[in-house]
């Protein structure tokens, strides 16, 4: 990981240590060892990783000028999707793929980038019209899976970045409630939440295949999967019907194109109604 961060952001060996792994900080020079070794080694077998294929794609681009504009010269146009969760590395590529035209569109939300552990750097959205001078911005602002107030909720927050690019989102859907947000304490008490929720909604009348739990980036062993499991079992016990699905407290981040949903434990302004389970 420390080797890999360090190829595609730059980010000095010692820098990551001191940041990520201040254990480790005494053992930098050890590090160095072990990278030059392993450098070494690929070379000796005619061996390339990942980061070397976008490497030596950068470093041919910057310092072969001839090769740099044969290779640029096969593509007449560059399109690159989820631009926020690029790095500095695949931002100099890009630079390179432009030599003999500009003819480049990106497609992103800076109020989206959740790759920065991966060494994904928001900068480069943000900086795109300074490096690429004369640059079109088209704000993609009308929603297609959220309703309204989700997106004022959205808003609201995305409002608050100290550097972003100016939108409001909105969407010509009708209806829908507003989200809550449910501080909990930890995973137990989140998922007991989640039962709970999914309890008192099948006793209101409504059917389970009608209900469902939306999470992101988590593991089958975690607390949200656990509550589906637990929140199944439950259900069936009390002869409910055939589906195993969950609840509907969400806090929701929009992007420019959509909204994604997860759950959420964090404070939100005081606009947006909070619920704390019993």
């Amino acid at each position: 990981h420390v080797y890999s961060r360090h190829v595609n952001t730059d980010i000095p060996v010692g820098a990551i240590l001191r940041e990520e792994y201040p254990r480790f900080i005494e053992f930098e020079d050890e590090f160095a060892k072990v990278f030059a070794d392993y450098t070494q080694r690929k070379q000796q077998r005619d061996l390339v990783d990942y980061d070397d294929l976008l490497l030596y794609w950068a470093m041919l681009l910057e310092n072969a000028p001839a090769v740099a504009d044969k290779i640029a010269g096969l593509f007449d146009h560059i399109l690159v999707d989820e631009y926020q969760d690029t790095n500095v590395l695949q931002a100099r590529i890009l630079k390179g793929m432009c030599r003999v035209h500009r003819n480049i569109t990106v497609v992103g939300d800076d109020a989206q980038s959740i790759y920065a552990f991966r060494g994904a750097t928001i900068r480069n959205i943000l900086d795109f019209p300074r490096e690429y001078h004369g640059a079109s911005t088209v704000t993609l602002e009308e929603n297609y899976r959220s309703t309204q107030p989700i997106l004022d909720a959205t808003n609201l927050l995305i409002s608050r970045a100290e550097e972003r690019f100016s939108k409001e989102l909105y969407t010509r859907r009708t209806g829908g409630e507003k989200p809550w947000l449910v501080t909990a304490q930890d995973e137990q008490q989140q998922t007991r939440f989640v039962v709970d929720r999914i309890l008192e909604l099948h006793e209101q009348g409504i059917p389970l295949r009608e209900m469902a739990v939306l999470f992101r980036a988590c593991s089958p062993t975690c607390a949200p999967a656990s509550a589906t499991r637990t929140a199944a079992w439950v259900a069936r016990s009390c002869a409910c019907a055939r589906s195993t699905t969950t609840s509907c407290a969400n806090a929701t981040t929009a992007s420019s194109r959509g909204s994604r949903t997860s759950t959420s434990c964090r404070p939100l302004p005081a606009a947006i109604p909070t619920v704390a389970p019993s």
